[in-house]
Order: structure tokens, then sequence, then C-alpha cells
């Protein structure tokens, strides 16, 4: 079956912000730091950061479609970030100075091999659900302070590694029909579990009419 055309459903808008917390804590870089490091790159600090912490970002790897730079009110960059064989998305970031938070105000994403010109639409549907799905979470992240709120989308992508290969965790199917429109689809919500205990954690993969 072509996996390019199983669809990402929307998730449910109740659902809290956990399964887009951090993998694990981070060093923090306080509001101090952050106003010295804004003309150097504060978003790039942000992201390698990301990349040496985060337990899954050896899934994902981030170039830069547009190189970070000075605004008025802090830094803005473009982001590409690839996952082999699965995707290719484009976040574009506004990084503010003075309240300490993101913007989060373009983002597309892509098959892997899909040659697209930047923000072009992808010709498949399941990442067209995609970017359904991330109009509103990324306003749900950008929430959080301005690294977390980073780590947060970046850990949301990289859980994608498994769209196509992931069983749900409730039905233990890989594809379980949705609609007349949308047909069958991989088991596309994600959401963190974290052990109490220690600092295991897993990313659990769900259909929503599991």
């Amino acid at each position: 079956m072509d996996f390019l055309n199983d669809e990402m459903q929307v998730n449910d808008a109740g659902e809290s912000n956990k399964e887009f917390a951090d993998d694990r804590d981070a060093k923090r870089i306080d509001s101090k730091t952050e106003g010295s490091l804004a003309s150097k790159g504060l978003i790039k600090a942000f992201v390698n950061d990301w990349i040496k912490t985060s337990p899954i970002s050896k899934y994902a790897d981030i170039q830069y479609a547009v190189e970070e730079s000075t605004t008025l009110t802090g830094s803005a960059c473009c982001l590409k970030i690839s996952i082999p064989h699965v995707l290719c998305a484009y976040l574009s970031i506004q990084f503010d100075e003075g309240k300490h938070s993101v913007v989060f105000d373009n983002f597309c994403v892509v098959a892997y091999r899909e040659d697209k010109p930047l923000w072009e639409r992808s010709d498949y549907a399941v990442f067209e659900k995609i970017n359904i799905l991330a109009m509103e979470k990324l306003d749900e992240m950008a929430k959080s302070n301005a690294q977390i709120a980073v780590y947060s989308v970046l850990n949301w992508i990289a859980s994608y590694n498994d769209l196509f290969t992931a069983t749900c965790h409730k039905c233990q199917k890989r594809l379980l029909f949705n609609s007349p429109q949308f047909k069958y689809l991989p088991p596309t919500l994600r959401i963190l579990k974290q052990s109490e205990n220690d600092e295991s954690i897993e990313w659990l993969s769900y259909h929503r009419a599991a």
C-alpha cells in the first residue's frame, strides 16, 4: 500500500501540552543570557542544545533554509527539518527578545523526496493533513517560554520518525479506516509517556478512533 496516501489526523482539541513536553530536562538558558545571545543567534543556540540533549534528535537532520538574522524585536530564521525516508518540514521562527517568546509563523511539510520550492504544499494528502494539525499545535506550543517552545516543536516533529511503520499502542494495527475521504490512516497521535520512578521515556502511537 502506498503509505503516502495515508492521512494524518488532527489531534483532539482537549489534549494537553504534555505530549509535546521535552523528552528530558535540558539546561535552561536564562533570560539574561537570552538578551546577550539574541544578536548572536539564540534560536540556533536552542536548536543546538536540543540536538545535544533530546534522545530523539538522532532521527532528525536540521539545516537552515534561511539563516538566523536580527530583527527589530530579536531574531528570525527558517529551519529545514528532515526525517530520512519520511518527511521534510520547514519551520519559520520569530524570537521576541523582550517577551522571551517565539512565534512559529509558518510551517510546511512535504514528503522526504518531494522536490518542492519553499512553502509550496505537498502533493500528498497525508502531509497536507500534518499542515492542518500544525496550525493548532504550533500556537499551543508557542505559549511556553522560547526555549521550551523550540524544544517542544522539534520533539513533536522528530516523534514522527516511525509515521509509516508504527502500530497503534491500543489496537495494535498499523492502519485503521478513518473516513471515506481519508481512507486508512497510520497511528498519527503521539503521546509522551514518562515514568514517575525513573527517567525512561517513550513516545506512544495511537489511532484517534481506536
